[in-house]
């Protein structure tokens, strides 16, 4: 336990290292009746869990390690290095005045539950947003940006929010970028892992397709679908995932030839392997010990010898859904680290 009292409270700061591995579980708190608010710096190669307590804390997590921060109810400012850090907002827990501010060279992670406000310009250099079953979030920013969350295997979800959406405006660029990870050969994959990833990968961007088209065509507008090399090459253990991204890709050149005529652009983006929490759990489990060298092993795997970057995949995106690319339509776009052209 970390208490801040008067004598280390507001412009104070405490430092706790962790050198040891494993998790770590830091609790902040005031030390009397009244909130103190402290300045709180975490480091060490530990993977931490921290539980920020109420008052206006700033928090820094400068560590190496990987990192699992519950937010507080109070006006908390969390800063991020450059380890992998995922922050978790329950009901109410994020204020107007909260900032979280991550690392350009860190994976960030935002886990949303319950009734949340993320006020624009308060969340800096965070890649994922992932919204719980009960979460109902608001974010007020400039051009109105709202989220609507629903699970695109359900057909009739998709429409209602489509249908939501288009009462107000027309649509002008749907990215589908939902899907999920398998590993396994055709012997390892239970129908049920097939029908899973089916339901999402394929029928899921299926679904949202074609709940858009109607708008796409007032708009003339575009469809990006995120694929995989998975989609071209033969890579070991990823059937069904293999399966599903090249429908995915199959589909967007057939949507992108049927519609051509109606003005709506459709192409892909083939992404190799990305930098994101699935890899670095993908590691953990498989590899509890040996994550240093997994993870060196993988990123080697690009002729580039890194992974790619869920920012530099949104770039990307950014091209191919501006007018910049209007000349561009039924075309998929590797971005691997020379996977599939540099490898012999």
């Amino acid at each position: 336990t970390i208490a801040a009292d008067e004598n280390n409270g507001a412009g104070a700061y405490i430092t706790k290292d962790a050198g040891d591995t494993g998790t770590v579980e830091y609790t902040i708190k005031s030390n009397g009746a009244a909130d103190i608010d402290a300045k709180v710096v975490i480091g060490g190669d530990a993977n931490l869990v921290i539980n920020a307590a109420s008052g206006d804390d700033t928090l820094v997590v400068d560590g190496t390690g990987n990192n699992v921060v519950n937010a507080g109810d109070g006006k908390d400012t969390v800063i991020l290095g450059e380890a992998n850090n995922v922050i978790i907002i329950e009901d109410g827990d994020f204020v107007a005045l909260s900032k979280i501010i991550g690392d350009e060279d860190g994976v960030n992670t935002i886990v949303v539950s319950g009734e949340n406000d993320l006020t624009a310009g308060t969340i800096t250099n965070v890649q994922n947003l992932v919204l719980e079953a009960d979460a109902d979030v608001e974010i007020d920013a400039e051009g109105a940006v709202e989220v609507h969350q629903c699970n695109v295997a359900n057909q009739k979800q998709v429409d209602e929010v489509i249908a939501k959406i288009t009462q107000t405006e027309e649509i002008n660029i749907l990215v589908n970028n939902a899907g999920i990870a398998h590993i396994g050969t055709i012997e390892t994959t239970s129908e049920e892992d097939l029908d899973k990833l089916y339901n999402v990968n394929v029928k899921g961007v299926y679904n949202c397709m074609k709940a858009v088209i109607p708008s796409l065509k007032k708009t003339k507008g575009v469809i990006l679908n995120l694929a995989s090399i998975a989609s071209s090459v033969g890579i070991s253990d990823r059937f069904a995932y293999s399966m599903t991204k090249g429908a995915v890709l199959t589909m967007s050149y057939s949507v992108a030839k049927d519609y051509i005529n109606d003005g709506i652009r459709c192409n892909t983006i083939s992404p190799g392997r990305v930098h994101t929490p699935f890899v670095d759990g993908f590691i953990a489990k498989n590899y509890p010990g040996q994550e240093a060298e997994i993870f060196d092993k993988l990123s080697k795997s690009q002729p580039i010898g890194r992974m790619g970057q869920p920012s530099e995949i949104a770039e990307l995106a950014m091209f191919l859904c501006s007018d910049k690319a209007g000349f561009i339509t039924g075309t998929d776009y590797p971005i691997d680290g020379g996977f599939l052209k540099l490898n012999t």
